[in-house]
């Protein structure tokens, strides 16, 4: 029984997750991803459990499996930068979601084994309820984990921002850089933010790194670092609501021109390969005023 409370449990964390991505097609792979990870650690846990359901009382063996998930919860919500407060810790989906999965196994445990009988089943007239109340657990347990928010960054950087669940460029520039540009295109990109008041974010743990965030609250170009043979990206994520980023994207692409000796490549939001787009062209026209 105790392997079944695993997999419901492990069951409610992946129709959790399902819903949580709006069930879209990326939240059928997260799940999954999350059904065999939930159902391993509950699993892991299950002798813990089952000895305390042999030796301890009800109340006691609910607080257990509450501050089970509390605590692992909590555990995994300090991860985020973001947290400041005990709310960021606990009403979050990071930890409600291991929280509804302690809870479903312990109901599952409750409405089929009987107390300090871990050998045992429930007698015959908890079957129906029980069904029942696992049928409601599975249907509100998700509730809280859906409803509530991660703290996030709240700076423009963030391609999230907003509650998005997904983010694609609308626009990638490729292109390979000599070995004059591979030592300067980090500072050709602090000189474009400060010409533009674009807040600028380098590598968060390699200060040394070519990549760069430039944002403001139109738009984000995030550049990856420099790979080999010169390698390098640009990504062009616009904000939700955002107004016009076109003139901004091309005053940065007819800096990069200007600066950089290689030719650039475009592709679109989709990967393909792509010409220069026109609004590119119309910004670089006649203007020296990067």
């Amino acid at each position: 029984m105790f392997a079944l409370a695993a997999v419901y449990s492990a069951v409610v964390v992946a129709f959790t997750i399902f819903f949580d991505y709006r069930a879209h097609v990326v939240g059928g792979f997260a799940a999954l991803v999350a059904l065999v990870i939930a159902f391993m650690c509950t699993l892991a846990l299950a002798p813990v459990f089952f000895w305390a359901r042999g030796n301890i009382s009800e109340i006691a063996y609910f607080l257990l499996h509450l501050f089970v998930g509390l605590g692992i919860g909590a555990y995994r919500a300090a991860k985020n930068p973001y947290a400041t407060d005990w709310r960021d810790l606990i009403l979050v989906p990071e930890s409600l979601i291991v929280v509804a999965a302690s809870l479903s196994a312990w109901l599952f445990v409750v409405v089929t084994v009987s107390p300090r009988r871990p050998l045992r089943r429930r007698p015959e007239s908890w079957k129906n309820p029980g069904r029942v109340g696992l049928l409601l657990v599975f249907l509100v347990l998700p509730a809280p984990v859906m409803v509530s928010k991660s703290a996030t960054d709240p700076s423009c950087h963030n391609t999230f921002r907003g509650g998005r669940i997904s983010a694609r460029p609308e626009l990638r520039l490729r292109f390979q850089l000599s070995e004059r540009d591979r030592a300067r295109i980090d500072m050709l990109y602090d000189e474009f933010a400060h010409s533009h008041e674009l807040s600028v974010r380098a590598h968060p743990y390699v200060p040394e790194s070519q990549q760069r965030s430039l944002c403001n609250d139109d738009v984000v170009f995030s550049s990856g670092g420099v790979f080999e043979e010169g390698r390098h990206g640009l990504s062009v994520y616009p904000h939700e609501d955002a107004g016009d980023w076109g003139p901004l994207a091309g005053s940065l692409v007819c800096f990069l021109e200007q600066n950089v000796e290689s030719d650039i490549h475009y592709t679109g939001a989709d990967g393909e390969q792509i010409d220069r787009p026109g609004f590119l062209l119309e910004s670089c026209r006649g203007t020296n005023d990067f």
